[in-house]
């Protein structure tokens, strides 16, 4: 898919005009093997250019209505492949996916902003019994910032969590849910508390 605008100027009193651009392609498949198996992707490009009018860095900042070096130009790339696998009828649901997603920023007076993100997950359920269903997950992400602004490396991050959620329907019409999540950065003083919720 496209869209493009030639816009109007983003500063008030300006002439010239600040369009957006942008192409997208955005593909999407499952194919099932048997009752119990099946596999799954996803593809995500899109391409866009944005035009601005930048501020001053003065106090009050003032509006460059016509600036024509006010633009970013965006690439952002992105996968995501897994199977499913149910086993015990369908009771027991398994998803395991691998995922993968890029940012390129260009800006017109010269800064840059590269970004990228990778992540592994799995996502499970199991009916006990006809009331109550165990839904529970892990995954592991990196997040890495090659350079912002131009000249300042951000570096890497890495995250993994977990969580668990009980569904409880005791008596028709009720339904109570129970849930538990940790996510951890895995650099020493950072490791963020558990977070309980319940629902009725």
């Amino acid at each position: 898919s496209g869209f493009r605008t030639d816009g109007i100027s983003a500063g008030a009193g300006g002439w010239e005009r600040d369009g957006y651009e942008n192409v997208t392609l955005d593909l999407a498949a499952e194919h099932r093997i048997n009752e119990a198996f099946s596999v799954f992707g996803s593809l995500l490009y899109v391409d866009a250019k944005a035009e601005y009018d930048s501020e001053t860095f003065t106090s009050p900042p003032i509006v460059l209505s016509n600036d024509p070096d006010s633009y970013e130009l965006i690439t952002m790339m992105g996968g995501r492949f897994g199977f499913n696998l149910d086993l015990l009828d369908g009771r027991l649901k398994n998803t395991f996916s691998v995922q993968g997603f890029k940012s390129e920023r260009e800006y017109g007076w010269g800064g840059v902003y590269d970004g990228s993100r990778q992540k592994v997950d799995y996502q499970g359920s199991f009916e006990a019994t006809d009331r109550v269903l165990l839904q529970y997950g892990v995954d592991h992400e990196r997040q890495e910032v090659d350079d912002a602004g131009g000249s300042t490396p951000l570096g890497k991050t890495d995250l993994t969590g977990i969580w668990a959620q009980a569904v409880v329907e005791p008596v028709d019409n009720l339904v109570l849910t129970a849930g538990q999540a940790k996510m951890t950065p895995l650099a020493p003083g950072l490791e963020r508390p558990a977070c309980s919720t319940m629902t009725a």
